[in-house]
């Protein structure tokens, strides 16, 4: 009715467009409305005339729609059926540098580089046509000549006669993910700072070197290099020093190279050589290996300047001998490691040859950690004690020692299964059994008068004093247990003072607030200084048997342990000599003032129950 009124009022034609519900769907109309010339009964009458316009609208709308996607960032071209360009949109534009005035009414073999024959471009015509689409990944050249990876998707276009009117072509330059696909590549190919081949590549190449081996029939090598001290390097000079050397020694190693070898860095100080044919039998493939291990070795001893400091990468070399077997690489590698480990055990600048032995060692290591797990929860460690005695043949004290009481192999002493204890990481078990029953021992003792003075001295490993927790843990055990902590002893040794001075003088104080003394084990034999002996809570210095034993002929042995004594003296410690065995030794030493002993001319290590029967030694 507005709009009848509204063009009453205006005496023209009017338009209207309006939605209207016709069934489930809404539909669009347009109106046009006329007034007549002459009054129907009286009243002015409007002429109207509608139609459905749903479909223009739609049209329109699609239209619309085609025209902003036209215009997206991926590129677009239209040509005719015979292949001449109509039409491109800004991002063609941009992606190829041609103007859209430059392409127009030329065909896309003006973006041809070269790269691509013949047969695949009939190939990809061949689907066109057929099937209507092809797409894949081209190269092009764009208008500056730079050749470029781009993604290229071309739909054939029919008219109502099922004939092809028309192509269109969609591009999107891939350069970025093709940089990134190398970049991600060459992070897991490469090593990011020598830029050499790491561990996963090293494999692959090793692989490689298998094969052609088999088709030659002749012998590789796999070399694998440690630096010596690198890590000094790096405390000493900073990493970017050490990331110099360690350019430095990938460069140097590089100018040995063949072209049918292969370095890679497989991360800190570690590098390994993959060498291709070097002989025709083991023979002559030692001998070659051998005399250009030497030359690698001097070679990497050679000094490298840093400013006026002169520092120097010497290494060890493991060599394992490849051949054309079907061994893992994997288990060469390990080969060559194994090999490098034996060579550093020998000591700076030394190459060992891989030999099964050594994968022997490894395995009965190996086992030897998991049966000292096993004899852990198992509770087969105990503790045996070597008394101590004064000047008057009183016993005064004992030393816990650790035992195993293994199931098959017997008693076993602490040399049988302590370095492989500590290289694994699994001492600090067994330093808790031996605290544990040493404390509950001294709480036994306790009840009898003849020992309720003996003291009891443990030893502490490295892991242990460092270790989080550690002085609440010795102090629960000796509370649950009942020890007197007056009467218990912690022997630590001179090179675990070092690590952490400041540290371990924290702790050691907690410990003598307890009452909870300290004995310094094997003096002399490690990093002795008068400053840390100030400075520590110490009660007792342990002169080491080394010394010791060579009494009493040897005057350097008798002058350092003088030395100790006078040294205890003037610092108000006591001084206990270890490892006793004939009476001139003791003699010698309470000579010169040391009255605490402690050997086998007293007594050996053993069980609690039998230490009662030593109280009076004449």
């Amino acid at each position: 009715m507005h709009f009848i009124t509204d063009t009453i009022r205006q005496k023209k034609v009017t338009h209207m467009v309006f939605e209207l519900k016709v069934g489930e769907q809404w539909r669009t109309f347009e109106s046009v409305a006329q007034v007549l010339e002459s009054d129907l009964g009286g009243h002015r009458a409007v002429v109207i005339l509608s139609r459905d316009i749903s479909g223009r609208i739609k049209d329109e709308t699609d239209l619309r729609i085609a025209a902003v996607a036209f215009e997206r960032f991926q590129g677009l071209l239209v040509t005719d059926k015979n292949n001449c360009i109509l039409r491109v949109n800004h991002a063609f534009t941009e992606i190829t540098g041609y103007s859209e005035e430059e392409m127009l009414g030329k065909t896309p073999a003006m973006f041809k580089s070269g790269l691509h024959g013949k047969a695949f471009y009939r190939d990809m015509w061949h689907d066109i046509n057929i099937h209507g689409h092809w797409q894949g990944e081209v190269y092009d050249k764009r208008k500056s000549g730079e050749v470029y990876p781009q993604w290229l998707s071309i739909s054939a276009v029919k008219n109502h006669q099922g004939k092809i009117s028309h192509y269109v072509a969609g591009i999107t330059d891939i350069s970025a993910q093709k940089e990134d696909a190398k970049k991600i590549h060459h992070l897991a190919y490469y090593d990011s700072l020598t830029g050499l081949p790491n561990r996963r590549l090293l494999l692959n190449r090793i692989k490689q070197i298998q094969t052609d081996c088999t088709k030659r029939s002749t012998l590789g090598a796999v070399i694998f290099i440690d630096l010596d001290h690198f890590k000094n390097v790096n405390n000493l000079w900073g990493h970017a020093v050490g990331d110099k050397l360690l350019l430095h020694v990938a460069d140097q190693l590089c100018g040995k190279l063949t072209e049918e070898d292969s370095l890679a860095r497989l991360g800190s100080d570690q590098f390994v050589l993959a060498l291709g044919a070097r002989a025709n039998n083991e023979t002559q493939l030692i001998e070659q290996l051998d005399h250009y291990s030497q030359v690698l070795l001097n070679l990497l001893d050679q000094p490298y300047t840093h400013g006026e400091q002169s520092l120097r990468s010497s290494a060890c070399l493991g060599i394992a001998v490849l051949d054309s077997s079907e061994q893992p690489p994997e288990e060469l590698l390990r080969q060559a490691e194994l090999a490098m480990y034996a060579a550093k055990a020998g000591g700076k600048g030394e190459r060992r040859f891989f030999s099964p032995r050594m994968q022997d060692v490894i395995s009965e290591r190996l086992l030897l950690e998991e049966d000292i797990n096993r004899g852990v929860a198992a509770q087969e460690f105990c503790v045996y004690f070597q008394a101590q005695f004064n000047s008057n043949n009183d016993l005064i004290g004992a030393e816990a020692l650790v035992r195993w009481q293994h199931p098959i192999r017997g008693l076993l002493a602490p040399g049988a299964f302590i370095g492989v204890a500590e290289a694994a990481g699994i001492m600090s078990k067994i330093d808790r059994v031996v605290l544990l029953r040493s404390c509950e021992q001294m709480a036994i003792w306790a009840q009898t008068p003849i020992f309720k003075d003996i003291t009891v001295s443990v030893n502490i490993s490295p892991a242990q004093l460092y270790q989080q927790g550690f002085v609440e843990e010795v102090l629960k055990v000796v509370q649950e247990t009942g020890a007197n902590p007056t009467l218990l002893k912690l022997e630590l040794t001179e090179s675990m003072l070092v690590t952490d001075m400041h540290q371990a003088i924290e702790r050691m104080r907690r410990f003598k607030e307890a009452g909870i003394r300290f004995a310094i084990d094997d003096f002399g034999t490690g990093y002795s200084s008068l400053q840390y002996l100030q400075q520590l809570p110490l009660d007792q210095l342990k002169i080491d048997q080394s010394f010791v034993r060579r009494l009493p002929e040897d005057n350097s042995s008798l002058a350092i342990i003088r030395a100790v004594i006078a040294m205890a003296t003037s610092l108000g410690l006591e001084v206990i000599a270890e490892g006793l065995e004939t009476k001139a030794q003791r003699d010698m030493l309470l000579a010169n003032g040391c009255r605490l002993y402690q050997g086998y001319l007293y007594a050996k290590p053993q069980p609690a129950d039998q230490v009662k029967t030593l109280c009076e030694i004449k």
